[in-house]
């Protein structure tokens, strides 16, 4: 089997089948589908609490005293990642456990541009039905308390 390019074989085919869709106008139409699936957006999410059902192909960024809140007990984060810019920017699972956050999840977020790791950059933590990820690593003070008058 042969084209007009001369091409035989599979290869012939395809480019015999791209030269039609071509002439019909069709590969303009066949960009725009495969470039709006690969299309991502983004969210800043500074100083304030949101919640959402789940974020797909969002790349997320956290700052601020902020908290994103995730409702959904299947993947909330399809296609996702999720940058924890200050302590103080907090992610909550609502439905999903901390063992199956740090398995499933840990891997698509990141604390200030750097992976986030489990107990040493970020600590997952058990609340109500779900988990918080929280960007505290080991050498985060919590509390410093001082003792006597005027500190």
């Amino acid at each position: 089997m042969s084209n007009r390019s001369g091409r035989t074989g599979i290869a012939g085919g395809i480019v015999g089948l791209f030269a039609s869709w071509l002439r019909a106008g069709l590969v303009p139409v066949l960009g725009l589908l495969f470039s709006a699936s690969a299309q991502t957006t983004s969210l800043t999410v500074d100083g304030e609490i949101r919640t959402a059902s789940a974020l797909t192909n969002t790349v997320v960024r956290i700052d601020g005293r902020s908290e994103l809140r995730l409702d959904s007990a299947s993947d909330p984060l399809p296609g996702s990642t999720v940058d924890l810019g200050s302590p103080d920017a907090w992610l909550r699972f609502e439905s999903i456990p901390p063992s199956r956050v740090a398995s499933s999840f840990l891997g698509r977020i990141r604390v200030r541009g750097a992976a986030a790791v489990r107990d040493r950059t970020v600590r997952v933590v058990p609340h109500a039905q779900g988990s918080w990820v929280i960007p505290h690593g080991t050498g985060f003070e919590a509390l410093e308390l001082h003792d006597g008058r005027h500190f």
